[in-house]
């Protein structure tokens, strides 16, 4: 992901997909890895976890955390909203674990229910990756666009970074600046790639 900032302001957000089916020893690896790059500029984001995680991964990440020195807001959890609304009470333990580890959490395809809000109460999110069919509604005409800004100003007021994904043009992306989206993901930026290759300091918004 990349913030509206451009290079240079703020952390960026590296997207690992795939992660959490991996199991403990891939999060290790890649924090041993994130850790020897030095970079603090850089975040890991361990994308969609399927199900809520047991409380032993949040005991063992912050023994890995301690261990290794790298800061824990250097990571970043994603759930879908569907997981998080399935198992709520599993949930708010977990979130609650990693928020007190200082880790960040996502909420993915956001706002898709119609109460996706409430899940707020229970969750201590740091960022909503907004639900796809947002970016196609981006072409539906100024309805779609007036839910995208009301969405939008509704997550602001709870303090919350706003995520758009599938952004694959700069169209797009400026429509999305003018409703005061926080962040992009899509191939307008980068296309998915095996390795945290991707050089934010050769690109300019």
């Amino acid at each position: 992901y990349q913030g509206k900032g451009g290079p240079g302001e703020g952390k960026h957000i590296v997207f690992v997909t795939g992660s959490s089916g991996s199991g403990k020893s891939t999060i290790l690896r890649l924090i041993r890895e994130h850790l020897a790059r030095r970079d603090d500029a850089h975040a890991l984001c361990f994308d969609r976890l399927p199900d809520i995680p047991d409380k032993p991964l949040v005991d063992w990440l912050g023994e890995q955390l301690e261990q290794s020195g790298l800061p824990s807001d250097a990571l970043v959890f994603e759930i879908p909203e569907d997981a998080v609304a399935n198992h709520i009470g599993d949930a708010r333990t977990f979130c609650e674990g990693l928020d007190r580890l200082g880790c960040r959490i996502a909420i993915d395809h956001f706002g898709k229910a119609a109460n996706a809000f409430l899940l707020l109460e229970h969750v201590p999110a740091t960022y909503l990756k907004l639900d796809r069919s947002f970016a196609a509604a981006m072409d539906s005409g100024q309805a779609g666009l007036d839910k995208l800004k009301q969405v939008t100003q509704k997550a602001h007021e709870h303090e919350k970074k706003v995520i758009a994904e599938f952004v694959e043009d700069a169209r797009h992306l400026s429509v999305l600046w003018q409703c005061q989206i926080d962040m992009i993901q899509g191939f307008f930026l980068q296309e998915p790639s095996p390795g945290m290759t991707f050089d934010f300091e050769g690109e300019s918004m």
